[in-house]
């Protein structure tokens, strides 16, 4: 995830979306395959991003639960990007 994110930050930003099937061919979605969705997921997502890309990032984590009451469903991290002019080396991930 973090190699995905520093991708993103390098670049004009964008979202990753998680907890959805993809065909390999055309790279469209094809089908929902819930992810989940705990608060303890959400931080271990939001640590390794922090603990592992050089400046810190900002980003936004939206979570659609598939049920009311459920762990699972769908993740959407936003991605803001590196403004430039601040730092022009980009962002590294190690």
């Amino acid at each position: 995830m973090a190699k995905d994110v520093a991708a993103l930050a390098n670049g004009i930003g964008g979202v990753l979306v998680l907890g959805l099937a993809e065909d390999q061919r055309s790279l469209f979605p094809t089908a929902v395959t819930p992810v989940e969705l705990t608060d303890g997921k959400l931080w271990h997502i939001r640590q390794a991003v922090a603990s592992n890309l050089q400046p810190t990032l900002r980003i936004e984590l939206f979570t659609k639960h598939d049920q009311p009451g459920s762990n699972q469903g769908i993740l959407v991290a936003a991605v803001v990007p590196i403004l430039s002019g601040v730092d022009r080396t980009g962002v590294s991930f190690g």
